[in-house]
């Protein structure tokens, strides 16, 4: 990896976790987010037609308190990380037009109020367990992302 490449990954992907304080909740740049709530979804249903979950596959759905006076940021990414360090990444692979889900999380300042819970969907292997959730946007939190454990 040149130099170049090396500086450019340091700077601008996640790698600088920001776990919870006492309240449970993680904050920087005016953002905060937390606590989290994420459990196995039994049934999915976009514009009122099931989804048939892929065999070998669950999905999660995972909520998320966000409050912010950030207003140069935008929308964050959703990702679960599992017991073994691998990562998904919420609205992959899972379908749209599920009542009261997004694809990304508002992270931002916005002209409506921020909603109590955001929630996004998840699609893991059946053997994987959620183990902490991330929240990071590249381009604007970077090199930092929030990391919220998971049961906790």
């Amino acid at each position: 990896m040149t130099q170049q490449g090396r500086t450019g990954w340091w700077t601008l992907e996640s790698h600088l976790a920001v776990s919870p304080g006492p309240d449970g909740r993680a904050s920087r740049d005016g953002v905060w987010v937390g606590p989290v709530e994420v459990e196995q979804m039994d049934a999915v249903t976009t514009w009122s037609e099931p989804w048939d979950v892929p065999d070998g596959y669950t999905v999660w759905r995972v909520g998320l308190a966000v409050t912010s006076t950030n207003s140069d940021l935008g929308t964050c990414d959703v990702v679960v990380q599992d017991e073994d360090g691998r990562l998904y990444t919420a609205g992959r692979f899972v379908p749209y037009g599920v009542e009261g889900i997004e694809t990304f999380v508002q992270c931002g300042v916005s002209e409506e109020p921020l909603p109590e819970v955001q929630n996004a969907l998840v699609l893991m292997p059946a053997d994987a367990e959620p183990r902490y959730v991330r929240v990071e946007s590249s381009w604007s939190l970077s090199p930092y992302y929030f990391r919220l454990p998971v049961g906790t």
